[in-house]
């Protein structure tokens, strides 16, 4: 089995369910990445037997990418915090403002790396990045700044694919003591529960003019399955 510093940067899915070989290590996923990836809904791959792949890509980002990495920013924020933070403050986020944001990190930012979830039907479905640890005060040398993967995406192996790649970004930089910092309103801090983050922090931060809670998740060695627990701090 590939080690995450061994991985592959390949998602293979095979809408049959049916496991899908290959001469690289990849990640199966049991379902289509996208609702929409599927066949018109007269036709059954099922019972017609056949067997169709959408495959994910995941790469460093390109400035080119940055109009979908806009799309998956702003799609997942409305969809994720509806009803949680105020809706002026969704209203203000701007997928214009937001690819002129990313185009000019990847261009020009190389302390940040980003790096893009790209289907072969569907462009860019996610997206994450990484750097050297902007905090103060917590025992942390790497950060991962931002990991977005679009509602229409979820829960199929993509979030744990970019969160591996970046690790082992970090872990290639000698950054191996990670930190991310997650909307304490947000489900996804069980997910990074359940990849080994331990909850080390919490702060106030200030995003788009509206006071948030965050939560810290750190992983002291991403190069080890376990990593060691902290405790929190207020």
């Amino acid at each position: 089995m590939a080690s995450r510093a061994d991985l592959k940067h390949w998602l293979c899915v095979d809408i049959s369910g049916i496991a899908y070989r290959s001469s690289r290590p990849v990640i199966l996923i049991r379902h289509v990445i996208l609702r929409s990836a599927i066949t018109p809904h007269h036709h059954n791959p099922r019972r017609h037997g056949e067997r169709r792949l959408v495959v994910i890509k995941l790469r460093p980002a390109e400035p080119d990418d940055a109009t979908g990495i806009a799309r998956v920013h702003v799609d997942t924020w409305r969809d994720t915090y509806a009803g949680m933070i105020p809706d002026g403050t969704l209203l203000h986020l701007s997928p214009i403002r937001e690819a002129a944001h990313w185009r000019q990190t990847i261009s020009l930012d190389p302390g940040e790396r980003v790096v893009v979830a790209v289907s072969d039907t569907h462009g860019v479905v996610g997206f994450g990045s990484c750097g050297r640890f902007r905090g103060e005060n917590l025992p942390y040398r790497g950060e991962i700044y931002t990991l977005y993967v679009h509602p229409d995406a979820q829960g199929r192996g993509v979030g744990r694919g970019l969160l591996t790649t970046l690790f082992a970004t970090l872990t290639k930089r000698g950054l191996w003591s990670v930190l991310i910092w997650v909307l304490a309103c947000n489900p996804a801090r069980f997910f990074y529960q359940a990849m080994g983050g331990k909850w080390i922090a919490a702060r106030d931060e200030k995003l788009f003019g509206t006071v948030l809670h965050e939560m810290g998740y750190g992983w002291r060695d991403v190069r080890l399955d376990n990593a060691p627990e902290v405790k929190p701090r207020y």
